[in-house]
């Protein structure tokens, strides 16, 4: 069953530190990108893995929502595997996905820790953690981009 995203109470938002933005992520083509290259703009920020079916089954859906938002500058789409990036370069091209995809060899901050993939996690400009969600999602929808429309005019 796929659901839709549930929001956290405001208050009850964790919010990334600086140190959680020294976070290395390399691109799928291996240059290494800092998680502060995206501080400051909504982050949409998703763990994966090619042989997990809800983060496969779910990547429509995120593929979708990238479409409509991958013009805006004030929203950065952050796939993340710890997969070797020739699988996860094959795979992506294989189903035509264009979002940005990354890969990770260090182990990412504490505030994403999840025992689970997928887990896909929102974050407002100033770092607030708006969605945590574990499981596949509904993420093109109504709901979704009407979050993401008020985060991104905060």
């Amino acid at each position: 069953m796929v659901m839709q995203p549930s929001v956290e109470q405001k208050g009850n938002e964790q919010k990334m530190s600086p140190e959680d933005f020294k976070w290395q992520i390399n691109t799928i083509e291996g240059n290494p990108i800092l998680f502060k290259s995206f501080e400051g703009k909504v982050i949409f920020l998703n763990f994966w893995a090619t042989w997990c079916p809800p983060c496969v089954g779910e990547m429509p859906e995120i593929q979708g929502l990238y479409d409509f938002y991958k013009d805006n500058t004030n929203i950065a789409f952050t796939m993340v595997s710890n997969e070797e990036p020739e699988p996860v370069k094959n795979f992506i091209e294989k189903r035509n996905y264009t979002f940005p995809v990354y890969t990770s060899k260090y182990r990412a901050p504490e505030i994403f820790y999840s025992q689970s993939i997928p887990v896909t996690f929102l974050i407002a400009k100033d770092g607030r953690i708006v969605i945590r969600e574990v499981g596949a999602t509904k993420w093109n929808g109504k709901k979704m981009r009407t979050i993401i429309e008020s985060l991104i005019n905060e």
